[in-house]
């Protein structure tokens, strides 16, 4: 019998990253007619992090990818992750590493759209941390952040007064039952601390709510403070989830050969190649 699959929740940050090219020009030499010309061809050039230990991180998508192809990993997205991709530039799906991935949608414990609502697709997509604030002054509560700060805010009266009127909101069950159990939440945005985290945290509980083992990432200083409460003594206090990056997942996964890299470094590639 084949083992049951990996269960991950996929970070925006690895989606990112498994695009693996950038457009890139370069200055080309051709024969036309009896003459050479030099022309700048438009192309794709490997994206590099910089950073010998974080490459790695990002090569080991390829393999992440292969994986969730073969069905060793079933992958998972949400919608408060697919909010944030809208903040992304335009995918480049050359040499893209999760091509052919099924990523499935699992359920936000509270969908922020039935207490949230705007016109303004951009106010909405929007983090709302201090960056967001700094560019627009007028940026209103439609946000990620502000909404997750009411979510810690609501006592047990508030909590009680919303589940009343749970049918008339529209909440379902597992939203209701995410209510009863808000203090798992505010747990976790305790111990990331600061409001920027508060998307992680919310991501980290949507994990917990769904069963589901991993939240894969390449931030380190998350996976530094999920370590950190791995450590406490109270069974309580532990996560429910393990937040890893990529290398980690294979190794947990018994994966030590990595698949090769479908594009090197110093080397232009048109637009012919490496799309499928």
């Amino acid at each position: 019998m084949n083992a049951k699959p990996a269960r991950v929740l996929l970070d925006n940050a690895i989606i990112s990253a498994a695009e693996l090219a950038e457009p890139s020009m370069e200055e080309k030499t051709v024969i036309w007619g009896d003459t050479q010309q030099v022309v700048e061809v438009v192309g794709y050039r490997k994206k590099t992090t910089g950073d010998a230990s974080d490459q790695g991180e990002v090569d080991a998508i390829v393999t992440i990818g292969r994986l969730i192809r073969e069905g060793a990993i079933a992958a998972y997205t949400y919608s408060e992750l697919g909010f944030e991709s809208f903040r992304r530039a335009t995918p480049v799906r050359a040499f893209y590493a999760l091509d052919g991935c099924h990523i499935a949608s699992c359920l936000a414990p509270i969908e922020r759209s039935k207490f949230r609502q705007t016109v303004n697709l951009g106010e909405y997509i929007s983090k709302g941390g201090k960056k967001d604030r700094k560019r627009n002054s007028d940026l209103g509560d439609f946000n990620q952040i502000p909404f997750f700060e009411w979510l810690l805010c609501l006592d047990d009266n508030d909590v009680q007064s919303i589940l009343i009127h749970g049918s008339e909101i529209g909440l379902t069950e597992f939203e209701v039952e995410s209510f009863r159990q808000l203090d798992r939440f505010k747990f976790i945005c305790g111990r990331l601390r600061s409001p920027e985290n508060y998307p992680d945290a919310f991501h980290l509980w949507t994990a917990e709510r769904n069963n589901i083992a991993c939240f894969l990432t390449l931030e380190k200083t998350l996976r530094n403070i999920a370590d950190q409460m791995g450590k406490s003594k109270h069974p309580a206090h532990r996560l429910r989830v393990s937040v890893l990056r990529p290398i980690a997942l294979l190794q947990l996964l018994g994966v030590s050969d990595l698949d090769d890299v479908p594009i090197m470094a110093d080397r232009c590639y048109d637009f012919t190649e490496g799309c499928k």
